[in-house]
């Protein structure tokens, strides 16, 4: 019977190199596997960027809404952008019915969101791809147009970047939370005890709403 091809060349290869070939076979597969990790890890995290500022974006638009239907005769369409939103908040923060401390709030709560929103907008809205091989690095490109023209932007980060700005819009988010929930008057419940009570500190009110309606 003839002897199979497989058969004559393992009599062609020494043992040790056999071994030696498996050996290299299952790094190479342990690398790879490490390599997709590590992809998945970094998708992750700007996955986590996106869930949790669409809950930063929803907060303002509780917070406006409450605004608009309580504070004001409604003038004004519901802002749908970011920079529409924030614009509204410049608008808050001139309403002399509020205390000093939410006014402050609401001034600190517009610039850092501003400033995270541009971060987080040079990540999602652009085509982010990793480098290659073990580089930490990502590559994010974005076409900005200015007018009729466009051009187009290249960033490049590296892994620590993603994760910094990551944890940055995480921790803002669990500062503004209980702050707008006190805010707008909702049930204190919602968070620890401590938390409301340091926001009610802040703004310079024990009852929990933004104004006094009855003087609106």
């Amino acid at each position: 019977m003839a002897m199979s091809r497989m058969k004559r060349c393992l009599r062609r290869v020494p043992f040790v190199r056999w071994a030696a070939l498996l050996h290299a076979q299952q790094l190479r597969s342990e690398r790879a596997k490490i390599r997709q990790d590590y992809v998945l890890s970094v998708l992750a995290t700007v996955g986590n960027v996106t869930i949790t500022w669409a809950g930063i974006e929803r907060m303002l638009d509780e917070l406006i809404a409450w605004y608009q239907q309580n504070c004001i005769e409604i003038r004004k369409d519901h802002p749908i952008s970011l920079s529409g939103k924030l614009d509204y908040l410049k608008i808050m923060e001139k309403d002399d019915r509020l205390t000093e401390g939410a006014v402050d709030f609401i001034r600190d709560l517009r610039i850092k969101t501003k400033i995270l929103g541009e971060k987080r907008h040079a990540i999602i809205h652009s085509l982010l791809s990793h480098n290659g091989g073990y580089s930490l690095k990502w590559t994010a490109q974005r076409v900005k147009y200015e007018g009729p023209h466009a051009k187009l932007e290249i960033h490049t980060y590296h892994n620590d970047d993603l994760q910094k700005i990551s944890s940055e819009i995480s921790d803002h988010s669990n500062h503004i939370a209980p702050r707008i929930w006190v805010l707008v008057g909702h049930d204190p419940k919602k968070f620890p005890e401590q938390k409301i009570a340091a926001a009610l500190k802040e703004f310079g009110f024990e009852n929990g709403g933004l104004v006094d309606l009855e003087s609106v």
